[in-house]
């Protein structure tokens, strides 16, 4: 065979060779496993991204996971946050008065806040009213009330809430305790601020305000009348069949003078009975005799 076959032959033998060597080979596929960082994400394997995914930029390159950036505390409001260090937007407390606080978890405290004056009445915090609860706020009765400056109120209606959510007691006095009471401590917020003088109070009279009274209108110079005290503790008015006589405590009279007024209060027959007065020790066993008392 001339030189020229043989190398024809041999080319178109190595050519069918290369061939067969391209053509795919049935059966013979091989599954390569899931890899992180191949660029699929492999769900069965429990990857939730692949770094090499450009749709996931913040994966893990070795977890396939995804990276959640911390947004709590970049000292902006994100989406689910109330406030983020110092940031509160335009939010405050619900009083007005003291501050608010932001917790590690980006939630609202108000603990820091003053809490009179946010619409609540906070029992627990000492409040006695809040002056936000309402415009129609229900008055009070000053008898109500369990913490008082000196003695316990009984008379008054309070209508005003201070602005340390407790009441002002301006309103409220002591007519009706049976004690004619000198000006007494209303509020001990305002210690400048006190009651007016009770001329009675019950049976209990300021004698100097009775004599007064009895000189001027029943016409008793030297002694006083029968009368009653004015539900408002501040005046009085004589019974219609009053008549001059003398206060528990005054000397015993003589007939002649005005009786005692335990004699008419008690309807002695004998006005100068000696059942009107009463034995009195004084000066270091010195007794005298004088007008019993009415009560």
């Amino acid at each position: 065979m001339r030189l020229a076959g043989r190398l024809a032959v041999s080319a178109a033998l190595a050519a069918g060779l290369l061939a067969a060597a391209l053509l795919p080979s049935a059966g013979c596929l091989l599954t390569l496993p899931s890899v992180c960082g191949d660029g699929h994400v492999d769900i069965e394997s429990g990857e939730e991204c692949d770094p090499a995914a450009a749709s996931e930029p913040l994966c893990d390159p070795e977890s396939c996971t995804k990276i959640t950036l911390e947004k709590c505390g970049n000292a902006t409001i994100d989406p689910g946050e109330q406030c983020d260090l110092t940031e509160f937007g335009n939010k405050d407390c619900p009083s007005g008065k003291g501050f608010l606080s932001c917790t590690p978890d980006c939630k609202l405290d108000e603990s820091t806040c003053d809490q009179c004056g946010n619409g609540r009445v906070d029992v627990e915090a000492g409040e006695e009213c809040d002056p936000k609860a309402g415009s129609f706020m229900q008055p009070k009765d000053c008898s109500e009330l369990t913490t008082y400056p000196t003695k316990p109120y009984t008379s008054g209606r309070m209508t005003t809430c201070t602005d340390k959510c407790l009441w002002y007691r301006g309103p409220c006095g002591f007519c009706g305790d049976n004690e004619a009471d000198d000006p007494q401590l209303l509020d001990i917020n305002y210690p400048d601020r006190l009651s007016k003088r009770e001329s009675c109070d019950g049976q209990d009279v300021q004698l100097e305000d009775l004599s007064s009274y009895c000189k001027d209108v029943r016409g008793c110079p030297n002694s006083v009348c029968a009368v009653e005290c004015l539900d408002t503790c501040d005046g009085f008015v004589a019974e219609d069949d009053a008549r001059c006589c003398l206060p528990a405590g005054s000397d015993c009279p003589s007939p002649g003078q005005d009786p005692c007024c335990y004699a008419y209060d008690n309807s002695l027959g004998d006005l100068y009975s000696a059942d009107a007065c009463a034995d009195r020790f004084e000066n270091g066993g010195l007794k005298k005799r004088v007008c019993k008392s009415s009560l």
